[in-house]
């Protein structure tokens, strides 16, 4: 297998653990669990999304960057909407209705990232419409 099905298949991945640890950590915020607290709970996502970040960045050295830079920006765009969606829901959110507002528009970009990635085009699941 060459190096970047790999490297691919380790970003897929980081990807769907950074998902599924975001929604847990959603649903354990949404009742104040004090699992939150716990070491694992709070290292984990930082290493997962780090390995993501990493994987992304060799992905673009493998592909080029300036030959896919249209979908690569809009994803890094998206990107940052879903950190900054992703902090208010899981630590600065002032009330409920903010944090799972947050959390539910942080998932909404996460699949809008994932539709750019499948079809390379920047509209992501909105070129149909």
């Amino acid at each position: 297998m060459n190096s970047f099905l790999v490297i691919r298949s380790i970003h897929i991945t980081c990807a769907a653990l950074s998902l599924g640890g975001f929604v847990t950590r959603g649903i354990l915020r949404a009742f104040n669990s004090r699992l939150l607290q716990t070491r694992f709970v709070r290292v984990i996502p930082h290493v997962v999304d780090t390995l993501l970040l990493v994987s992304a960045v060799r992905l673009a050295m493998l592909i080029g960057f300036a030959a896919n830079a249209s979908w690569l920006l809009t994803k890094i765009g998206a990107l940052l909407v879903y950190v900054v969606l992703g902090s208010i829901a899981l630590k600065h959110g002032s009330n409920r209705v903010i944090c799972v507002a947050s959390w539910l528009g942080a998932i909404v970009v996460f699949a809008f990232i994932v539709s750019v990635a499948r079809t390379h085009l920047p509209p992501g699941f909105f070129a149909g419409i």
